[in-house]
């Protein structure tokens, strides 16, 4: 199971704290939950070509919330 991981923390000049995440797409689509993709989102990957690209896309908006609700 892929987790995000923080890659660099920055302090912005507004005083708050600025992270970068790193996120294997391809090991992070086999744990996502379709539940948490929106009904435009879902329909937006069903117009992709690659099966790959779909799982990606996925992948990212899931890794997405996944860090918001964190």
């Amino acid at each position: 199971m892929s987790q995000p991981n923080t890659i660099v923390t920055l302090q912005s000049p507004f005083g708050r704290a600025v992270s970068a995440w790193w996120v294997d797409l391809d090991a992070h689509s086999k744990i996502l939950h379709q539940y948490l993709l929106t009904t435009s989102e879902i329909h937006r990957s069903e117009r992709m070509i690659s099966p790959l690209n779909t799982r990606r896309f996925h992948a990212s908006r899931h890794a997405l919330r996944t860090l918001h609700a964190s």
